[in-house]
C-alpha cells in the first residue's frame, strides 16, 4: 500500500496537525505547535473546498505556517512583556534596599555584612563593625552598600 500525495484529504491534514502537536509536547520549543495549527487550518479549508489540488494545499500550508508562526511570536512576545521581573535564581537581588549591620569592618572599600543568617561581601565607604548600612546594588556575589545613618554636620 502506497500513499499518494496527490490525493491528500482533510483527514490527512488533521492527522498531520495532531502529529505535530504531539511532537511539540514531546520536544517542547513552541514551533511545531504553529505548524500543527496551520495543518489543522488546511484540513478545515479542505472540508469546504474538497477539490483543492495538492499544489494548492501545500501553498495554503506554507502561507498558514508563516502566518501562524508570525502571530505566535507576537502573542508570546506580549505574554513575556507582561510578566513581572523576577529575582528567581538571583539570590541577592531581593535584599536591595534593606538596611543591614556591618559584620566585619569595611576597610579600603571592602568588608562583610550580615543579611539574615548569611555573611556577604560588601563594597562601600569605610564603616566600623555594627554600623547600619543600606544595600544599593548586587555586584556579582557581593553587595554595594552606603551608610544608612545620615552624616552629622
Amino acid at each position: 500500500m502506497t500513499f499518494d500525495f496527490a490525493h491528500l484529504t482533510a483527514q490527512n491534514w488533521f492527522t498531520i496537525a495532531v502529529g505535530l502537536v504531539v511532537l511539540e509536547i514531546l520536544l517542547p520549543g513552541t514551533f511545531l505547535m504553529w505548524l500543527g495549527i496551520a495543518a489543522a487550518i488546511v484540513g478545515g479549508v479542505l472540508l469546504i473546498f474538497s477539490d483543492l489540488g495538492w499544489e494548492g494545499q501545500i501553498l495554503l500550508f506554507s502561507v498558514f505556517s508563516v502566518a501562524s508562526i508570525w502571530q505566535g511570536r507576537r502573542v508570546l512576545a506580549k505574554a513575556k512583556a507582561a510578566e513581572p521581573p523576577t529575582t528567581l535564581n538571583i539570590r541577592g537581588k531581593e535584599h536591595i534596599g534593606q538596611t543591614v549591620k556591618v559584620e566585619t569592618a569595611i576597610e579600603g572599600g571592602m568588608g562583610r555584612v550580615r543579611v539574615q543568617d548569611t555573611s556577604w561581601v560588601a563594597y562601600g565607604p569605610d564603616c566600623s563593625v555594627g554600623t547600619m548600612v543600606r544595600i544599593t546594588a548586587l555586584e556579582g556575589n557581593a553587595f554595594r552598600v552606603v551608610s544608612a545613618t545620615p552624616d552629622k554636620p
